[in-house]
């Protein structure tokens, strides 16, 4: 079983090797895969039972790790590995309002808050996470309080007390047993920021808060806001995610502040008619039941920079969308949309847009009008070709096909500018004989393909920082890899190669080399130059030995074979230290 051990080079560096941090992180994962450091350790599979093992293996790992990415459509939505938790909160953290809850109440022990804490000159105070079922007495007497956090306690409802806190700006009240706002409320007219996310209201009195600026409601029971919306003149940031609410009041977009607007993961199915110009420019619509935009929302064209539909019912792009001339950012991952229209180039501003898991099957030839396009997501798509207009884009700097049906390596003509390229999940076999066109390449993601051989016009690429290669077919790695000495990040893992050139050891800068579940019986004694490396898993490999100018450490060596005769004497089993 791999062991994907990692170790800080905290220790202190030997002479021409490895600190003595990693070299233990080496040996723990050697000697967890049956490896050791002399020839007593037998190897734990042999070259012959994991070439045959290996197709049956790979096509598992490749189908296993595609479901994966799958079940988590939400991946890499927001920057480079950004998960669904990351961005929106589905859940109820501790579930206001359930029995269960209640049940617990019985048995919260408060925590006890100091006469310092509640000091009259205080003007910031924060008694978060404090097991608090009631507000202190004292807390009405600390006027000049601007802000308040009582999130994540027990406490009931917003009594009529809080309205002697009239200096107050900021109260964060999320995560209690709130279900009602007393109306002597309306006396806190100098408060800008409020937040009563997770908690079991029903409704809330706009008409007692006109001096909002912002607003969280999210993980409520709120089904619908009431035109009384309108009295919140002032309200910049609203955010009412994961809600039962179906409708939007068309008076949330005649406030003439309002900036930004987040109804993620409700259970809106329509929108509004807009019936003039309004000022915002974020909205967020992510996970509803949207299967188109009103015309109407053209109004939004000299204002609108992000507009997020994600997880939605579109099978196509919305035509008002290439209205809305204004926009830089658009997320349209995870709907049925099949084909991008022509009229994407009316969008002169946009910088980003994401069509992660659609049926998208080609890309218009009119994308060379989004100049200041910098990264576009067209991963677990149906494509099997780039236009060569895409190289027209010169600030293109990041493109992402993952989970496409890329048989053949796209166009490098339409790559010129691109730093950062994800292919794998795709049916490549072969790599191009030149990579010159793409030089300019920092990061790309090869994996899970069927590529069996690497060509040396992988040197071309030195401007290399990451490189993955992992679960594919691959025999042998040539020469001039050693060429990428910028490569901090080496993924090899899954594979089948059964040694490693001795140029590996020029990667000077290498900090993390993945080498395990191959066909490796003996590692170049150059790696002892790999003086950044930081992380090096070797697990599942049939290595007999292990070259000492690695570790230059008795202390090791000796843990090792201590090790290895204790897993001998034990039939294969051995206590971990």
């Amino acid at each position: 079983m791999p062991t994907t051990n990692s170790a800080s080079r905290g220790g202190r560096p030997d002479p021409g090797g490895l600190s003595t941090a990693t070299a233990a992180t080496l040996m723990n994962t050697a000697a967890a895969a049956g490896t050791g450091a002399t020839t007593k350790l037998p190897a734990p599979n042999s070259a012959a039972r994991r070439t045959k093992l290996k197709g049956k293996r790979s096509e598992s790992s490749r189908s296993k790790n595609l479901r994966r990415q799958k079940d988590r459509p939400w991946a890499r939505l927001d920057g480079e590995w950004v998960e669904l938790g990351d961005r929106i909160n589905l859940k109820n953290r501790r579930g206001p309002g359930s029995l269960s809850e209640k049940a617990r109440l019985k048995e919260v022990k408060p925590d006890k808050v100091k006469k310092s804490e509640l000091s009259p000159l205080a003007e910031s105070l924060d008694l978060s996470n404090r097991n608090l079922l009631d507000y202190p007495p004292r807390l009405w007497k600390l006027s000049k309080l601007t802000g308040l956090d009582l999130s994540h306690n027990y406490l009931p409802n917003v009594p009529s007390n809080m309205s002697q806190l009239l200096s107050l700006r900021l109260l964060r009240l999320g995560a209690n047993r709130i279900s009602r706002f007393d109306p002597s409320i309306i006396a806190l007219r100098r408060l800008e920021e409020l937040d009563v996310s997770e908690n079991p209201i029903s409704t809330f009195p706009f008409q007692f808060l006109p001096s909002l600026k912002m607003l969280i409601l999210s993980c409520t029971k709120i089904t619908s806001i009431g035109p009384e919306v309108s009295l919140a003149h002032k309200l910049e940031t609203f955010v009412c995610r994961n809600t039962k609410l179906k409708t939007v009041p068309p008076e949330l977009f005649t406030l003439p502040r309002l900036k930004m607007l987040d109804l993620t993961a409700c259970k809106i199915n329509e929108l509004p008619d807009l019936v003039s110009p309004c000022g915002l420019e974020t909205i967020v619509l992510n996970y509803n039941l949207l299967t188109g935009l009103p015309k109407s929302w053209s109004f939004l064209h000299s204002s609108l920079i992000t507009l997020e539909l994600g997880i939605n019912k579109l099978v196509e792009i919305p035509p008002v969308v290439c209205e809305i001339t204004s926009l830089e950012n658009l997320v349209l991952c995870n709907n049925q949309i099949r084909s991008v229209p022509r009229e994407i180039a009316e969008l002169t501003e946009l910088q980003r847009i994401t069509l992660d898991h659609n049926h998208v099957v080609s890309l218009p030839s009119s994308i060379r009008a989004l100049t200041c396009l910098t990264e576009i997501g067209l991963e677990h798509n149906l494509l099997t070709s780039l236009p060569v207009e895409l190289s027209d884009i010169k600030a293109l700097k990041r493109v992402r096909l993952t989970g496409n049906q890329f048989s053949s390596f796209p166009n490098l003509a339409a790559l010129g500018s691109v730093e950062k390229l994800l292919l794998g999940f795709n049916e490549l076999t072969v790599l191009p004989t030149s990579f010159l066109p793409i030089a300019q390449l920092t990061g790309i993601d090869l994996g899970e393909n069927n590529i069996e051989r690497v060509p040396p016009s992988i040197g071309d690429l030195e401007n290399l920082i990451a490189l993955r290669l992992s679960c594919n077919q691959i025999r042998r790695l040539p020469t001039e890899i050693g060429k990428l000495v910028r490569l901090r990040r080496l993924y090899l893992e899954q594979n089948c190669l059964k040694k490693i050139p001795s140029t590996l050891g020029k990667l000077r800068k290498l900090e993390v080399l993945y080498l395990s579940e191959n066909e490796l019986d003996d590692l170049p004694d150059n790696l002892r130059f790999l003086s950044s490396l930081q992380i090096l898993l070797i697990g599942e490999n049939p290595l007999s030995k292990f070259p000492p100018t690695i570790y230059d450490t008795d202390e090791i060596l000796q843990f090792l074979e201590d090790r290895a005769e204790e897993k001998q004497r034990t039939g294969g089993m051995y206590k971990c230290p």
